[in-house]
This record gives C-alpha cells, sequence and structure tokens, in this order.
C-alpha cells in the first residue's frame, strides 16, 4: 500500500496500516551501478517534461511533523544562458563558451562593435 488510505470504522476515519518498508540500507539488496529500486519506476516518463519551466525558477514547501512549512523560492541567476544539450556535448563549461564566443566577437567589423557598444550604454 502507497501513501495513506483512510478507512471508515464505526463512523470515524483512522488511517490503514502501512505494510513496512525497508528504512535502512541494511535491510535492502545491493544494487549494481546503474540499477534503481523498484519502487522508482519511470516507465512512461518524459525526459525533461519540466526543464522549461525549472529554468525560470521554482518553489519548494516542506511539511514538517510539527504542522510548519518551509518555503523556499528558487529563481535563476540574472543573465543566466541556458545551454540546449546538443551544445552542452562542445562546450562543458562557461569558460569554453566564453573563450568561443570572444572568437566570434573579433570577427565582427570594429565598426559595428562600436555601433553596438553605444547602443548599450544608453
Amino acid at each position: 500500500m502507497h501513501g495513506w488510505q483512510r478507512v471508515k470504522k464505526d463512523g470515524v476515519m483512522k488511517k490503514a496500516k502501512q505494510t513496512p518498508v525497508p528504512v535502512f540500507e541494511a535491510d535492502t539488496p545491493i544494487l549494481d551501478a546503474g540499477d534503481m529500486r523498484p519502487e522508482y519506476d519511470f516507465r512512461g516518463g518524459v525526459r525533461g517534461q519540466h526543464a522549461k519551466d525549472l529554468s525560470k525558477g521554482y518553489t519548494t514547501i516542506v511539511h514538517h511533523k510539527d504542522g510548519t512549512r518551509e518555503v523556499t523560492h528558487y529563481r535563476p541567476l540574472p543573465d543566466m544562458v541556458h545551454l540546449a544539450p546538443d551544445v552542452r556535448v562542445y562546450f562543458p563549461d562557461s569558460e569554453s563558451v566564453n573563450t568561443v564566443l570572444r572568437g566570434l566577437i573579433a570577427l565582427i567589423p570594429a565598426k559595428r562593435r562600436a555601433r553596438r557598444r553605444v547602443h548599450e550604454e544608453r
């Protein structure tokens, strides 16, 4: 049984008993690298389904046993640029991206670069 299930008995709703789930690693079988536990079933999942939404920021809410909530807002860093997965293969870090972009900027005629700087200063 997963989660909680309410069972009505004599007009009162009570929580149903849960089957024990191994808590300690010693209680579970040892898995080979790359294997997942049986309770993680991603069949039918879509890779990257929420990536676009997450890139805009997200909020997590942790509900504590004492009834309090901890709300944390995560926002993307200012001026953050996300690379597509096929591009990320060639540019694994910021330094490699910046090096290539500086090389491309050097190819832009100086006149055009000067206009760009004046436009940005406004």
